[in-house]
């Protein structure tokens, strides 16, 4: 749900099995503040050539959790420009997932979490007409608690919130975000062991 290309809990936009839609910068692009259109802003996936990828892309996000209440950034880049979805982006060398997750947060919504399990596992495949692999991201979206709810839309976010699931269902998400939400609520209320996991080999 996260945002590879485009799910927190969110390929272009995770596609039909969108969570979220995956933004992110390495260091060293960050570094680079004089060839970025903004300094210090994160570079959407969707900027990454990957019409001959090499290697799997990995992602992270976080359902990140206060008071019965769900954080999530309103996306300020094209693909699904506007949409809701839950905050995320790629996971850079030399750093473990879960430090992956605190960095991402704390970069895009001002805010220290504690990272938790595994909620959600996305593996997305984009094929072209011809069958050839467009793109693959691998997306890992993990519980976390905030150490407050004073958050601040930085980044590439347009906006952000605190919202109910019931909310969350009148909002304009991501692709399957409410979906995936809903099924990740559940089995983590039923305590069921493991997590939630989905497969996109979408065209």
């Amino acid at each position: 749900m996260p945002d590879v290309e485009g799910s927190g809990i969110a390929g272009p936009e995770h596609g039909p099995g969108d969570v979220r839609g995956v933004r992110s910068t390495t260091r060293s692009q960050r570094r680079r503040a004089s060839t970025s259109p903004r300094p210090g802003a994160s570079q959407p996936y969707s900027s990454i050539p990957s019409s001959h990828p090499t290697s799997i892309v990995v992602g992270v996000g976080a359902i990140v959790t206060w008071e019965g209440r769900i954080l999530l950034v309103q996306r300020g880049h094209p693909p699904m420009e506007g949409a809701w979805s839950i905050p995320g982006g790629r996971v850079e060398i030399d750093e473990t997932l879960p430090q992956a997750v605190h960095r991402e947060i704390l970069e895009e919504c001002a805010l220290d979490v504690t990272v938790g399990d595994v909620a959600i596992i996305l593996d997305r495949i984009t094929r072209a007409a011809d069958g050839s692999v467009v793109s693959h991201y691998l997306i890992i979206d993990f519980w976390a608690t905030a150490a407050h709810d004073q958050v601040r839309a930085r980044s590439d976010a347009r906006d952000i919130g605190w919202f109910t699931l019931d909310q969350i269902r009148q909002l304009p998400t991501t692709t399957n975000l409410v979906q995936y939400l809903e099924e990740a609520l559940r089995r983590r209320a039923t305590g069921l062991p493991g997590c939630l996991v989905v497969s996109d080999w979408g065209g």
